[in-house]
C-alpha cells in the first residue's frame, strides 16, 4: 500500500467517524428537543387543569374563634398544598399562619381555616409593639392564601426543570394566590410596671 493510498484510507476513516459523531449528535439533539416539547406540553396541561383560588370568604368571629373559606376550583384531581398567613400592614410581620395538604377532585371546593383572634392580637403585641401596651389598634390586617399542586415524582420528572425549581422556591406559575383584608380593632392594656425592689 502506498502512502497515498494510506492517506486516502485514513481520510475516509476520519470522514466516516466525523459523520457518525455528527449523526449521533443530531439524533441526541432531536431526542432532547422531543423531551423538551413533551415537558412543555405536560406543563401546559397541568397549568390548564390545576386548581386556583377564586377568593377568600371571611365568615366572622365567634368570641375568640374565627374562620375563613378558601374557595378553590379546577379540573385536576390530586393533592394540593394550601398555605395561609395573616400579616400586619406596616412591616408585613406574620401574625398567624398554617399549611395543610388537601385532596381536591375536579370542580369547586371551599377549604375552611380556623383563626384565633387572641393569638393574632398577642403576636401583634409581641412582634410589632415589642410587648408594649396602652394603645388602641384599628387596622386592616391581611389574610393571604396560596394553593399549589403536590406533584408526585412522575409528574415532577415530566415538567421542565425550571418549573420544578420554581415550585420549590414558591415562584411557579402553578401556584395560585389571593388575599383579603381583615379589619381589627382592639385595645391593648398598658404593660404592668416591673418591680425593682
Amino acid at each position: 500500500m502506498t502512502i497515498r493510498a494510506l492517506f486516502f484510507v485514513l481520510g475516509a476513516a476520519v470522514s466516516a467517524a466525523v459523520i457518525v459523531i455528527f449523526l449521533a449528535g443530531t439524533e441526541r439533539q432531536a431526542t432532547d428537543q422531543e423531551r423538551d416539547k413533551a415537558r412543555e406540553a405536560a406543563f401546559a396541561r397541568l397549568s390548564a387543569d390545576r386548581h386556583t383560588i377564586d377568593r377568600i370568604e371571611f365568615f366572622g368571629w365567634n368570641a375568640d374563634s374565627g374562620s375563613a373559606g378558601i374557595v378553590i376550583r379546577g379540573n385536576r384531581g390530586s393533592d394540593y398544598h394550601i398555605s395561609w398567613q395573616v400579616t400586619e400592614p406596616t412591616n408585613g410581620q406574620v401574625l398567624a399562619q398554617g399549611r395543610e395538604m388537601v385532596s381536591l377532585g375536579p370542580g369547586r371546593r371551599t377549604v375552611v381555616i380556623g383563626l384565633k383572634r387572641g393569638a393574632i392580637i398577642a403576636a401583634y403585641r409581641e412582634k410589632v409593639l415589642k410587648d408594649a401596651g396602652g394603645v388602641k389598634v384599628d387596622e386592616a390586617f391581611h389574610l393571604a392564601a396560596t394553593a399549589e399542586p403536590a406533584l408526585n415524582p412522575e409528574e415532577s420528572a415530566a415538567l421542565p426543570p425550571r418549573e420544578v425549581q420554581n415550585l420549590a422556591i414558591g415562584q411557579s406559575s402553578l401556584r395560585s394566590g389571593v388575599g383579603i383584608d381583615l379589619h381589627f380593632s382592639f385595645q391593648l392594656p398598658a404593660a404592668p410596671a416591673v418591680r425593682t425592689d
